[in-house]
């Protein structure tokens, strides 16, 4: 019984990091489709879309009544997941006010 449970936590683990690398992805091809319309700013790095947490907030964790992301699940799941993917930095943080950079890809 006790191996049925670590094999079934396991596989649940398995899941959740397949859920969150999806979810990351698709904030990612959000954010890059709409960087036409987004504040870029270049440095020695390369050229980074900006976005606030507010604004991160307001696209993506609006409403999660309704199906959508969370707040704790996009900045402690899915923000993190970028970052390790190298598809987000922070940019600067003041406060609890903080600004990620999204490489642009070309």
């Amino acid at each position: 019984v006790r191996q049925c449970i670590r094999d079934s936590m396991a596989l649940e683990s398995v899941s959740e990091r397949s859920a969150i690398r999806e979810d990351a992805e698709r904030v990612y091809a959000i954010i890059q489709a709409d960087c036409i319309h987004s504040e870029c700013f270049h440095d020695e790095n390369g050229k980074y879309i900006r976005r606030s947490k507010t604004q991160l907030t307001s696209k993506f964790a609006n409403d999660p009544r309704r199906g959508g992301i969370t707040t704790d699940r996009l900045y402690y799941k899915i923000v993190p997941e970028l970052i390790r993917q190298g598809r987000c930095i922070e940019l600067e943080q003041t406060g609890r006010s903080r600004i990620y950079g999204f490489p642009v890809e070309e």
